[in-house]
């Protein structure tokens, strides 16, 4: 038994959705192509714990802003000497201007007049951009898994948001399928499941 998850799953989605807008966010990219150790280095150097780290870097997709002060949600795990380090390191503060720049982009490219409408053809009354982006990205996020699980001809075991358990597949296949029937470049992670011995 093997669990297959989408690596950074919303930031890549977000960041497939800008470039097929002709947008190219280096900063982005370079969280994604290196994540592990930027989240190493700045969690050891900003004194923050990586998974506080990661959520709070996530929540900025969802409207979080990047200042310290007590009434930003992440505040209490991150810290304010951690949030003011971030907000001066180059690579964060560049990858909050991206977001911000590419959110507006996103959603009023998806909105119309009164409504916005998913992936998946659901629709609903425009809120903010903060909600809206939300609402686009777990859209996509399941219509990748409609697409992984249609890849497995139904093989899916187990579905976990943004990944799945199933006998071992092809994982190059599986992205490059996403990739063709959806434009996103998408990463799928591929661990072993221990089975706890029947004694």
């Amino acid at each position: 038994l093997y669990s297959y998850d989408m690596a950074n799953a919303h930031f890549s989605i977000f960041k497939s959705l800008c470039n097929s807008y002709g947008l190219n966010f280096p900063n982005i990219e370079m969280y994604l192509d290196n994540k592990a150790e930027l989240r190493e280095i700045w969690s050891h150097d900003y004194y923050v714990r990586p998974k506080a780290l990661k959520s709070y870097l996530i929540s900025w997709l969802y409207g979080n802003n990047n200042n310290a002060v007590r009434q930003n949600s992440c505040y209490d795990d991150v810290g304010e000497y951690g949030m003011k380090a971030i907000k001066k390191d180059a690579v964060l503060s560049g990858m909050y201007n991206e977001i911000v720049k590419g959110r507006k982009l996103i959603v009023r490219t998806l909105r119309d007049k009164k409504t916005i409408t998913n992936i998946l053809g659901k629709q609903r009354p425009i809120q903010d951009l903060r909600k809206d982006l939300c609402f686009i990205l777990f859209g996509y996020e399941t219509k990748i898994m409609e697409v992984a699980n249609q890849f497995l001809d139904g093989g899916m075991m187990v579905y976990i948001y943004d990944g799945f358990l199933s006998s071992k597949i092809d994982v190059i296949a599986l992205q490059n399928e996403v990739n063709r029937k959806l434009n996103l470049n998408i990463v799928f992670d591929e661990e072993l499941v221990e089975t706890p011995p029947l004694n």
